[in-house]
């Protein structure tokens, strides 16, 4: 037990010895490494270091881009002109009344006057007479007046359009549309056909159907109140494939709670 703590002194002895003598030795290495690093941050180039280090990379410049605008010619349209719709609704129905000519009424002549003892006398003017009354044709052989037809197949009546308060829906006077039929020559609805509304943000091709009005009938929106308008908006039958079969006509409306629906049909006239 002896000899083992005997032993124990003399390590530690030695240790301490080696200690004391390594000591100084660090100190002095710690010194020499922070003036070593303080030079090599001062002057980066007594880095041994930096001799062995790869020259740098050397890129190739690009040309700058050149941006060329390339203007394309502004096409010219070649659509045709715009129609022009019939500037009225209800076409005149106004008659020319022939003037009346005057016959001119003849004078009498006044024979002169001899010199003999009895005068002469006036010769009188006969009075003209109104020629034969012409009478009237009645016969089966007498010919028959041609009715001129319209240039489009559909019409609208003389008394369209028919200014009415609101019935179509229950929304009164918080609406102002259109409704109406198409009808053949025999006075049948015609269903399958579009009335197409144009004017004041709206254009709509509405089909025409069975309704409570009938078969071939439409009804069309045009605002939720009673307005005034003189030519906003514009009415036209088409076929199915969006060919007119009337004229456009022009469509007033007034800001009137009587007269917010407008009630229009399309007549077949050949």
């Amino acid at each position: 037990m002896r000899v083992g703590n005997r032993i124990g002194r003399l390590l530690n002895r030695a240790l301490d010895r080696l200690f004391t003598a390594v000591t100084p030795v660090v100190w002095i290495a710690t010194v020499v490494l922070i003036l070593i690093e303080a030079a090599v941050f001062v002057a980066p180039d007594l880095n041994p270091i930096v001799a062995w280090r790869p020259a740098p990379r050397s890129y190739a410049a690009f040309p700058t881009p050149v941006v060329s605008i390339h203007v394309e010619p502004t096409a010219t349209s070649n659509l045709p002109p715009t129609w022009t719709p019939e500037p009225t609704l209800v076409p005149s129905t106004a008659t020319l009344i022939p003037t009346a000519t005057g016959t001119p009424t003849p004078t009498a002549t006044q024979t002169a006057i001899p010199t003999a003892t009895e005068p002469a006398t006036a010769t009188p003017s006969p009075t003209p007479t109104d020629g034969p009354t012409p009478t009237p044709c009645t016969g089966p052989r007498c010919p028959t007046a041609t009715p001129t037809l319209a240039a489009m197949p559909f019409t609208l009546p003389p008394e369209a359009p028919v200014y009415t308060a609101n019935k179509t829906n229950q929304n009164g006077c918080a609406w102002l549309g259109v409704v109406g039929r198409v009808l053949d020559q025999n006075g049948l609805g015609i269903n399958g056909l579009f009335v197409l509304i144009e004017g004041n943000g709206i254009d709509l091709p509405v089909p025409t159907g069975p309704t409570t009005l009938g078969a071939g009938s439409y009804a069309i929106t045009l605002a939720d109140a009673p307005l005034d308008s003189s030519e906003h908006y514009i009415l036209t039958l088409l076929d199915g494939s969006n060919q007119p079969l009337s004229a456009s006509y022009y469509v007033p409306t007034f800001d009137d709670c009587k007269k917010n629906q407008l009630r229009i049909d399309f007549v077949q006239n050949h």
